[in-house]
């Protein structure tokens, strides 16, 4: 009776943890708010069960230099089978700014890359999150 209880439990728990990595994680755009920049991301949820994101923060890097930190501390709930927009505050480091010029400056004619890392709070469970713009 103690396995087949252990295999239930298992079971759940594995199936809890394949939900939350089937999260799909799209950059739909940056726009400019009352003076700040933001960052629109689009979560997709392809399962059968609804999902809260307590939290997401991050960097953004510029050609690999951090450039700002992104956040969003409001409780998102992406319901089963469906698209959610999550706005991110994008908070610019003036060292990250001045090192993302030189470095442009040195690199002229080179591709610009632009991407965010950061980790969501999924139910309670961290989730990596990696981006790439151009």
């Amino acid at each position: 009776m103690l396995v087949g209880a252990a295999a239930v439990a298992a079971y759940f728990l594995f199936q809890g943890a394949s939900t939350l990595n089937s999260l799909v994680f799209l950059a739909k755009g940056v726009t400019m708010q009352n003076g700040f920049l933001q960052l629109t991301l689009g979560i997709q949820n392809p399962t059968s069960n609804a999902l809260t994101i307590q939290s997401l923060a991050g960097n953004i890097l510029v050609n690999g230099s951090a450039f700002g930190n992104i956040s969003n501390f409001v409780p998102t709930v992406i319901a089963a089978n469906s698209e959610t927009d999550m706005v991110l505050n994008i908070a610019a480091s003036p060292l990250g700014i001045a090192a993302g010029l030189v470095n442009e400056l040195e690199s002229s004619g080179t591709n610009l890359s632009v991407a965010a890392q950061g980790v969501a709070n999924v139910n309670g469970q961290p989730i990596p999150v990696s981006l790439t713009f151009m």
